[in-house]
């Protein structure tokens, strides 16, 4: 009699196991798209934030101020990208050169220079 008992009690608690596991799996696989897309949509801004401030420092505005602002902005954007760049390839499924250049083609990764920075890390 306690032998039937002991193997009920594990059957259900196998069966309550294997349902916990796939409602998480579920869950942690809702948090990694979400981190996907952020990390892209991060990406994104980053680079229009970068390109603004390449436009203002191409202008012909000669303030020693300006000029200071933008390239600290400028510094800030570019460690944004790079940060963004490694969330992007932790959450990607397909993180190689060839990716890459499909991104680059799609405009997914918007300027040349980035895909540089980008295969940098697919080692």
């Amino acid at each position: 009699m306690t032998m039937d008992f002991i193997n009920i009690l594990g059957i259900f608690l196998t069966a309550l196991s294997l349902i916990y596991a796939f409602f998480e799996n579920r869950r942690r696989a809702k948090l990694v798209d979400y981190n996907r897309e952020h990390a892209w949509e991060i990406y994104r801004l980053t680079t229009k934030v970068l390109q603004h401030l390449q436009e203002l420092q191409d202008s012909n505005e000669d303030k020693t101020k300006s000029l200071i602002s933008i390239t600290k902005g400028e510094a800030a954007a570019q460690v944004l990208i790079v940060d963004t760049i490694r969330m992007i390839k932790r959450f990607e499924k397909k993180f190689d050169s060839e990716t890459i250049d499909i991104w680059f083609k799609n405009e997914r990764i918007p300027n040349e220079s980035h895909v540089k920075a980008f295969k940098e890390y697919t080692n």
